[in-house]
């Protein structure tokens, strides 16, 4: 339109012209200052109609471009100087403003101003207050006004309140742009789009948000369109608050180790209360097994034995809730400590199952809990974007020592959170609608940092500034704009435009190395499924371990035995020792049906068939059986550790353990101290004499002896001579035993005396041969 200043009338073409055209003799015209315009010197001044020289003149960089029209504006004539609200109408969405008229124009109108003007209708209006038919109305300052405008950003962080169109390559879409072009349509004003001035863009290089408040504050543009928070000061009107973002603190989640993992069925405890779980269990077993007067405990002689029996004891009680090794006739003392460790596990492991599901599944594994956290470690850099410093500073002076500025786009500043460097972040204020954009856009945001959304840092109101300068016309638009929040306008465009976000019906504008997912990260407010409580092999390291590692030990305890390593070593072709190998055998024949005993026994031919008849009538014990059957197969070490075992008594197995322990040359054959405590003594005792080539002659003979002269008449002090031989005897009569070979171990009549006679014999004859040698090499 033709614009004329207020003061001298001139329009836009006489600013146009060189300065010394219009003061050719002034000292202070282009000749002294050949930079000097007519728009430089008097572009600020004469403003008409909001606008000066320098906003209104395309020939001092101001004006409205044609070519980008956002919005146009509606024709201000005598004719048409009122517009009603746009789309409105009644509650049922039948009448609208056209429906309804005067009675002082239509006496017999149906639907009057009068009767139902003061009928509220849609977006929370009357029709009075809407109709131009009823005096409402748009009739201000705006209609056939041109505002310039530019654009924030090419989409904003929220995403729904504004991103580029899809039908336009510059025009862009969202819940504010939408609400601006229900004002214009409301008032009747257009909007234009314009360049920011190049001040402004040396002044903030690579933040078109920045600029552009910064064209609004300074009168070159008249307002911006975009996601504006109220949070600077300027030469600017604001409207009435939009919608509240929320701020919270992002912090990046550390990376789970084994170690972590292990020790995760701890996390519903603190480890003071497990050690007073362990003490408290530990110290019932310690004064239960004390009070009982008979039991297990009791019976274990070794400290190694008793303490592995508390520990087991205390974890199987606790694991059980209630105490594994009660007496079978308990006394009151023992039911009084039973029945109070038993209500007091019920209620500690009520506590662990309650708590565990929330340790196993929602663990937190973030590096700061708060933003004291922050503020206390060493070094930190909390980012947050440049335009929202101050106020996060006011709200939160303590954390003026870590708070830095950042970028004004909030995956910037989250991208900083995963490098390391000066310019990287520990953590960030991000509000909560950028957060979800984000890791919509990239799910890394999800699985390297969270949200913290136990505590709001900060609220700040989302508004629209129009620039100061344009006057009345500034104060009218914020009225009008201010109706629409009021009426619930723009609430209806923010569900509306955020739910395409949330069911991905907007395409996001291309990003570097980013792509579209859809997806957002778990609230921590949202109760999760039963089928989300899915745990991981990572998440139940400890008690995967924990099993696999005892059964290992089992296993290698049960293979330790010897038995069963006998046995194993047996299957593998390992060759064994003598009484290893009759005890694989008679192992071996046990595991036998009893069936294949008998054919295997008569297979052989020399089983005597009185013994074998007697045997089988023994079943179903086939201890008979097992018995033929090793004496048929075994070896020549266990017939004579049968025949030792079956002829000696205890107290003379006792005795000759005694002798040989007095004995230099069989001192490995010796009562140990836990011997005559074992359930098996005879066992324990003929093992001991078996296991020394010299002890096992010596009582093998013993046996035959024994056998030979009756078990009446046989004493075994006698065979050995215990009065009559001295040590230095002793000692040779191992010797002896020694030498003797098989010839003394299969004689059935001899005795101790007799073998010192023998030896006394070979003794003399040995000197006289070497003396006789010895002579014999003298000669020579």
């Amino acid at each position: 339109t033709a614009w004329t200043d207020v003061f001298t009338g001139y329009g836009c073409p006489w600013y146009g012209k060189p300065l010394e055209q219009h003061f050719p003799d002034i000292a202070w015209s282009g000749t002294k200052d050949p930079n000097a315009t007519t728009c430089s010197k008097f572009g600020g001044l004469s403003l008409d109609n909001g606008y000066v020289p320098n906003s209104a003149c395309c020939v001092c960089h101001g004006g409205v471009n044609l070519t980008r029209v956002i919005h146009e504006e509606k024709e201000n004539t005598k004719e048409k100087n009122c517009i009603s609200f746009p789309g409105f109408s009644d509650e049922t969405g039948t009448f609208v403003c056209s429906d309804y008229t005067s009675i002082y124009e239509n006496p017999f109108a149906l639907y009057s101003c009068e009767r139902y003007g003061n009928a509220v209708g849609k977006y929370g209006l009357t029709v009075n207050k809407a109709c131009c038919e009823c005096g409402g109305g748009y009739r201000g300052l705006l209609l056939g006004r041109q505002f310039r405008v530019a654009y924030t950003e090419d989409w904003s962080d929220s995403l729904y309140t504004l991103f580029p169109a899809q039908d336009d390559a510059w025009k862009k879409n969202g819940s504010i742009p939408a609400l601006l072009n229900l004002a214009a349509n409301a008032a009747g004003f257009g909007m234009y789009e314009d360049d920011i001035d190049p001040y402004s863009i040396e002044a903030h290089p690579g933040s078109t948000y920045s600029q552009c408040l910064t064209d609004v504050f300074t009168g070159s543009m008249d307002f911006c369109i975009g996601h504006i928070w109220n949070a600077t000061s300027g030469n600017a009107l604001a409207t009435k608050s939009l919608f509240q973002d929320r701020f919270y603190l992002v912090v990046p989640i550390e990376k789970v180790t084994w170690l972590d993992s292990f020790l995760t069925p701890f996390l519903p405890f603190q480890a003071e209360t497990w050690l007073w779980i362990i003490g408290i269990a530990l110290y019932m077993v310690i004064v239960l097994n004390f009070i009982q007067t008979g039991g297990p405990f009791k019976e274990r002689k070794s400290l190694c034995s008793r303490v592995g029996a508390v520990f087991y004891t205390a974890a199987n009680s606790f694991s059980s809730g209630g105490v594994s090794d009660v007496s079978e006739n308990p006394s009151s003392a023992e039911k009084v400590i039973v029945a109070a460790f038993a209500v007091s596990m019920l209620i500690i492991l009520t506590a662990y199952t309650a708590t565990s599901a929330a340790a196993l599944v929602v663990r937190d594994t973030t590096k700061f809990k708060n933003l004291e956290d922050v503020i206390q470690y060493p070094s930190a850099k909390l980012c947050i974007k440049d335009i929202l410093y101050d106020s996060f500073l006011t709200e939160h002076p303590e954390s003026q020592s870590v708070l830095k500025s950042r970028s004004n786009k909030t995956m910037e500043i989250l991208n900083m959170m995963k490098c390391d460097g000066d310019d990287c972040c520990d953590a960030a204020i991000v509000h909560e609608d950028a957060y979800r954009v984000a890791t919509a856009f990239d799910l890394v945001y999800c699985t390297s940092m969270k949200m913290l959304l136990d505590e709001v840092l900060m609220k700040v109101d989302n508004v629209i500034y129009i620039s100061a300068s344009l006057g009345e016309y500034a104060k009218d638009f914020i009225q009008e704009v201010n109706v629409l929040i009021e009426a619930g306008s723009y609430n209806e465009l923010h569900r509306y435009f955020k739910s395409l976000v949330d069911n991905k019906e907007i395409s996001p504008p291309d990003y570097p190395d980013l792509r579209w997912h859809g997806n957002k990260c778990p609230s921590e407010t949202d109760e999760p499924d039963g089928e989300e409580l899915n745990l991981g092999p990572f998440q139940l390291l400890f008690p995967l371990c924990l099993s696999m590692a005892a059964t290992t030990l089992g296993l290698l305890f049960h293979l330790g035995r010897k038995k069963v390593r006998v046995l194993v070593q047996a299957k593998v072709g390992k060759e064994l020792s003598e009484d290893n190998e009759d005890f694989a055998l008679r192992r071996t024949i046990e595991a036998m049906p009893a069936s294949k005993i008998v054919k295997e026994l008569k297979s052989f031919g020399t089983t005597d068939h009185d013994k074998l008849s007697a045997a089988v009538d023994s079943l179903p014990d086939k201890s008979a059986l097992v018995d033929l059957m090793f004496q048929s197969c075994c070896s020549v070490y266990s017939i004579n550790r049968d025949i030792v075992y079956n002829a000696l008594a205890i107290s003379e197995l006792c005795d000759l353990m005694e002798y040989c322990d007095s004995s230099l040359g069989l001192k490995s054959a010796r009562i140990t101290d836990k011997m005559l405590d074992d359930d098996n003594i005879k066992e324990k005792l003929v093992r001991g004499l078996m296991t020394h080539p010299r002890s096992r002659r010596l009582a093998l003979t013993c046996a035959r002896q024994k056998e030979e002269v009756g078990a009446e008449e046989f004493s075994v002090l006698v065979f050995l001579g215990i009065q009559k031989v001295t040590d230095e005897e002793m000692s040779e009569s191992s010797t002896l035993l020694q030498k003797a070979g098989s010839e003394y171990a299969e004689s059935k009549s001899y005795s101790i005396a007799s073998i010192n006679r023998r030896m006394m014999d070979a003794r003399i004859q040995s000197r006289a041969l070497q003396t006789e040698e010895r002579i014999r090499d003298n000669f020579e």
